[in-house]
This record gives C-alpha cells, sequence and structure tokens, in this order.
C-alpha cells in the first residue's frame, strides 16, 4: 500500500489481509511483477509524489498521479533473479516487524507494572 496523503510515497507491504484508510492506496502485483518489485519501485518516485502533489495544508497524490509515473518492466530473468534474492529479505522484515509489535505490547503491560510496584526488576550480577 502506498500514502496518498500526509507522507507521500511512503509504502508498506502487508503481511495480512487487511482494509486501508481513504489516505492510503492498495496495490497488487500482476502476472509481471511482484509486490516486492511493485515495492521497491515505487519507493524511487518519492521526489516526484512531493512535486506533482497538491494541497496546501496537506500534500496529497491521486490515482491519475500514480498511473503516470513510468515503471520499467525488466526482462523475466532478472525479474526471477531479484524475486529470488528479495523474497528471503521480506519474509525476514515482516517477521522482525511481527516480534516488534509483540515487544511493544508487552513493553507497554510491564512499564505500568513496574512503574506501581507490581513487578519488580531483579539484577542478577
Amino acid at each position: 500500500m502506498i500514502a496518498t496523503s500526509g507522507t507521500l510515497g511512503f509504502t508498506k507491504l502487508l503481511g495480512v489481509d487487511c482494509c486501508i484508510h481513504d489516505g492510503w492506496m492498495y496495490l497488487s502485483a500482476n502476472a509481471y511483477v511482484s509486490n516486492e518489485y511493485l515495492y521497491y519501485v515505487i519507493n524511487q518516485h518519492k521526489e516526484y509524489f512531493d512535486s506533482v502533489s497538491y494541497g496546501a495544508a496537506i500534500k496529497n497524490i491521486n490515482t491519475e498521479i500514480l498511473r503516470n509515473i513510468s515503471v520499467v518492466i525488466p526482462s523475466s530473468y532478472l525479474l526471477d533473479s531479484f524475486q529470488n534474492y528479495i523474497q528471503s529479505l521480506t519474509a525476514e522484515i515482516l517477521q522482525i516487524e511481527s516480534l516488534n509489535i509483540t515487544l511493544n505490547k508487552m513493553r507497554d503491560l510491564l512499564i505500568p507494572e513496574l512503574i506501581t510496584g507490581k513487578r519488580e526488576i531483579q539484577l542478577h550480577e
């Protein structure tokens, strides 16, 4: 998905099915390119999005602006090579992001307990 309002061009690969806010657009791969390839191509266009955005207080882009970007589609051999290289990295990124969410939840549960004295820190030397 790509941010079309505010932080223009901010892209995120989603590891789950979900609904998105109207300040985002969902892009999906097709028979020629993968989601990962699309993700990296879109990331290369952030300056372009800033230059063609509209709006005074909050900058926006729309589907017409997205349709007008140039996307180079390499040969199937290069796309396959890219996909083989990036697939394991993408899986690792998604796994780390998921772990980060879990750790943030744990932190948010522990801090109040530490502050109120319900839980104590035991240091081992």
